[in-house]
């Protein structure tokens, strides 16, 4: 075998695809190979062997191929439907965990350009088995496990590395709990004494809200109760109040998606779901259309700096996450599953979306989405009753600006980290090619 010589992956090794649907999957006593890195389980088994596992479809979808990782998998297992396993038929010419290696830390430069399509972006099992790959002697494979598999050499700086990025999350939380208390703006009060107080803004807020239900354009809500002592988890400045978010704006179901039960549209808009709303984040990539009536179009058509909450997920850290609105498709609507928050003054948006992402908004959105059965779940009525602590509009501004240049110095910081990390990757990858070299 001359060093550097390649062979078609086909001629190798057995190419077979996972046969168990992972959604459908019943909890059993085998492994069931995902493309996460955890594993789930299954009652049956499919292989009985040692396999190198990669992903038929892209981890990111529309339209970009990428692979996040290929998995390794020995004794008896089960693997999901969207996933193939590469076992060497031979594996005293080709080891299971070099090609392991081989295919994590080169997938990018060898699978992922295989992966085709314009919007499900898929590998077939036939171009895998045509890649070429280079199969060094088992001296050089072996020196190559034993490269990857050296704790000591890369493992303290991947610790180092999660530690940083784990240090900027608190850091970032503790940057919003210091601006929801007024604590990043205690100068600009004693410097702005004469502040118009918070109470001004809820007036002008009602009086706002008034007039959008006398003319019909919003429904009149239900009144919720006062803020109770024992709902408010700190002491807020001189001038601030404690409020509902139904207090500062309205909050506004969106459309029921099953067309079996409407009917009668008259024109199709783009519309909102979950999958398009995120903590801070808006991903349109992926914005479908939905058909609406006339009668419906006001109450659902979308404006800049709306509030944007999920209803309802799974996961705890997940239910009630939320973002702004940014005005950048319209007309636009959203789905049921997407409670809309309507504020009376709009330049409140800022300020409330950083309340509802901080630690102690965290904390009442979990708290009032808590269902008797464990699971997490918000209405318009939950969502509406939300305590919020309003400072002046003014000292809103203030906070807000102060917010958005530490949270620009926590992207920099963000940056470096993810260079650190690609700068790992490179490393190994170096160290591996140097294992290919035939030795002097």
């Amino acid at each position: 075998m001359r060093d550097g010589e390649k062979f078609r992956l086909g001629d190798l090794c057995s190419i077979i695809k996972g046969e168990t649907p992972i959604k459908q999957a019943v909890p059993g006593s085998y492994p069931l190979v995902v493309t996460a890195a955890e594993r789930a389980s299954h009652e049956s088994y499919q292989f009985d062997c040692k396999a190198v596992i990669v992903p038929l479809v892209s981890s990111t979808g529309h339209g970009h191929a990428s692979i996040k990782r290929i998995n390794y998998q020995e004794g008896k297992f089960a693997l999901g439907s969207i996933l193939c396993a590469v076992i060497p038929k031979d594996e005293q010419r080709l080891n299971p965990k070099f090609l392991h290696v081989y295919f994590s830390y080169f997938k990018d430069q060898l699978i992922v350009p295989l992966m085709k399509g314009s919007a499900n972006v898929s590998l077939s099992l036939g171009a895998l088995a045509d890649l070429k790959i280079i199969v060094p002697p088992m001296a050089v494979q072996q020196r190559v496990i034993d490269l990857a598999e050296n704790d000591s050499l890369m493992k303290p700086l991947e610790l180092e590395i999660t530690h940083q990025q784990s240090l900027l999350v608190k850091l970032k939380q503790a940057i919003l709990q210091e601006a929801i208390q007024g604590k990043l703006t205690a100068d600009w009060r004693a410097a702005n004494p004469d502040t118009e107080p918070a109470s001004e803004l809820l007036k002008r807020i009602q009086a706002e809200k008034a007039k959008l239900i006398a003319t019909k354009k919003l429904k009149k809500e239900k009144p919720l109760p006062k803020i109770t002592p024992a709902e408010i988890p700190f002491e807020i400045p001189k001038g601030w109040e404690w409020c509902r978010a139904s207090n500062i704006g309205f909050v506004i179901g969106g459309l029921t998606k099953n067309a079996a039960k409407r009917g009668g549209h008259t024109r199709m808009l783009p519309y909102l779901r979950v999958a398009n709303v995120y903590a801070n984040r808006l991903d349109l990539s992926d914005l479908q259309e939905i058909g609406v009536t006339d009668s419906e179009v006001e109450k659902l058509l979308l404006e800049k700096d709306d509030l944007l909450v999920v209803e309802g997920n799974g996961s705890r850290d997940q239910v009630g996450r939320i973002a702004r609105w940014d005005g950048s498709v319209d007309p636009c609507v959203h789905q049921n599953h997407v409670i809309k928050v309507r504020l009376g003054e709009p330049k409140v948006a800022p300020w409330a979306l950083y309340w509802f992402l901080s630690p102690s908004g965290r904390i009442l959105i979990e708290e009032q989405a808590r269902t008797s059965t464990g699971l997490y779940n918000l209405s318009t009525g939950k969502v509406a009753n939300l305590p919020i602590p309003l400072p002046p509009l003014a000292e809103q501004a203030a906070i807000v600006e102060r917010v958005e240049e530490l949270m620009a110095t926590c992207r920099d910081l963000e940056t470096e980290i993810e260079n650190s990390r690609t700068h790992s990757s490179q490393l190994l990858q170096a160290i591996l090619k140097e294992a290919f070299a035939p030795a002097a």
